[in-house]
């Protein structure tokens, strides 16, 4: 046994010398190997050299909606106006709610394990994504963020599956400003371009709301908001400058121009130009005296000053109902409802708050089918890339608005009817369990524990009736 170690010790020690790394007085630095995960983008992406930080403040006025195209204005109206704001926000909290991933065979039905865990082990990646330098994420909450911004904004989601140096790994999912790209038809087909690059490739994929056979770009559902805020802006600052006027009361200083005469200078009151002049001076030096004094200051005058306070005028048209109505212009361009606006009024009940919430996740399931279309048609890809055939489907999750205690519930109402089903043959138990929890059922019920002493289907004889030994053939006298 002494020997066999001493071989191995003589045999490492070898090994370790032949090994050894040269020692060398120079400093030097370590080089890393160029990483496999390089990427080939198709698609623009960021040029060498500093990355400026953009001002997102612009301030609304009348000229910014007369200056900015819609699309720019919509950009700038996303981080400027507090409606479009709270709108977009709205859909990403209830449209970005999760999502469900399911891999098919190509018959559509049939379950493709394999294909779901090379999917769930691409975003997996997605999550932690390294190329051994600074990597900004690449999860794909964070590009269904963007996306759904791109179909509010833009109308339309556009991305590229980047591929690695070789075309043979997918490596992330890049997304792309659709505003960036136009078509071309060529022999009969649209083709996409990213300024002078094609971007013909069966990697980069472009989806739009509303598009048509003559409009492929998609139309946002916010641009009829652009028009409704511009009038916004301009009555507001009507009613600023009417408040600048009218809207305080206002001191009425009277100077008795007879008590001024009187004391006006002899050798000047038969010269009109030089009564004129005294007089002006007198009333703007008054004028002066009043206009320094502090809010909280006494008024100190002789009895040829009156000062009286004049009440602030009274409005017309009530500027409250014009703003109605354009508040209510606003939140159907931006398809909201009051209840998600904050804006509930007296008299809404919770039943109907929750109407209005509804409503709102049938806009939201409008948008979030573009982005599954085109997340499902990706993930498709990566599927195809390694070498497997089938389909991958999309799904985001539904967005629940109950309480926990109506979901439970439900859900023992669903379960209910679901093993009614099952037991009365009319489902099988993964098709029952699936209704409950979307996966397969873990195992045949426990029937005993159930308090049931015979299968529910039925009797052996009742459950092959074709049996030859069964006495319910009828081939059997």
């Amino acid at each position: 046994m002494a020997s066999i170690y001493d071989s191995l010790n003589t045999a490492m020690s070898f090994v370790s010398k032949l090994y050894k790394p040269q020692v060398s007085s120079v400093s030097y630095e370590r080089e890393f190997p160029e990483s496999p995960l390089k990427g080939d983008r198709k698609t623009k992406k960021l040029k060498d050299g500093e990355v400026q930080k953009s001002n997102k403040t612009v301030k609304l006025t009348d000229r910014t909606f007369s200056r900015y195209s819609t699309k720019d204005l919509l950009k700038i109206l996303e981080k400027n106006h507090p409606d479009v704001s709270q709108a977009v926000w709205n859909f990403k909290i209830i449209g970005n709610s999760g999502f469900n991933i399911k891999v098919t065979k190509l018959d559509g039905v049939s379950e493709h394990l394999t294909g779901l865990n090379l999917i769930e082990h691409f975003l997996r990646n997605l999550d932690f994504y390294d190329t051994g330098k600074f990597e900004k994420s690449k999860n794909l909450s964070k590009i269904l963020d963007s996306m759904i911004d791109d179909v509010l904004l833009r109308g339309a989601v556009s991305a590229e599956l980047v591929l690695d140096s070789e075309f043979k790994k997918p490596l992330y999912i890049a997304n792309i400003d659709p505003d960036s790209v136009t078509f071309k038809v060529e022999e009969g087909r649209l083709v996409p371009y990213q300024k002078k690059t094609s971007l013909d490739i069966p990697t980069f994929f472009y989806e739009g709301i509303d598009e048509t056979d003559k409009d492929p770009y998609g139309t946002s559902p916010f641009i009829s908001v652009v028009h409704t805020l511009a009038f916004h802006q301009q009555v507001l600052h009507d009613i600023k400058m009417v408040i600048h006027n009218q809207g305080y009361g206002k001191y009425d200083i009277k100077v008795v121009e007879e008590v001024l005469l009187k004391n006006m200078p002899i050798p000047i009151r038969n010269n009109e130009a030089k009564k004129r002049k005294w007089l002006d001076d007198q009333l703007n030096e008054i004028i002066s005296a009043y206009s320094k004094l502090d809010p909280d200051a006494a008024f100190v005058h002789f009895d040829s000053v009156e000062v009286d306070m004049v009440d602030s005028a009274k409005a017309i048209l009530d500027p409250q109902k014009l703003l109605n109505v354009i508040d209510t212009q606003i939140l159907g361009a931006l398809k909201q409802y009051s209840t998600l606006m904050g804006r509930r009024s007296q008299g809404q009940t919770e039943q109907y708050a929750k109407l209005e919430i509804k409503i709102f996740m049938k806009s939201v399931k409008r948008v979030q089918l573009i982005i599954e279309k085109v997340m499902s048609r990706i993930l498709t890809k990566v599927l195809n890339i390694n070498g497997m055939q089938g389909y991958v489907f999309f799904e985001f999750n539904d967005t629940e608005i109950r309480t926990e205690l109506e979901q439970v519930n439900f859900e023992q109402v669903a379960i209910s009817n679901a093993k009614n089903k099952r037991d009365n043959g009319w489902i099988t138990q993964d098709e029952a369990s699936k209704e409950i929890t979307g996966k397969k059922a873990a195992g045949e019920p426990n029937w005993s524990a159930l308090g049931v002493t015979e299968d529910p289907s039925g009797s052996q004889d009742e459950v092959t009736p074709d049996n030859p030994t069964s006495s319910d053939n009828i081939n059997n006298d």
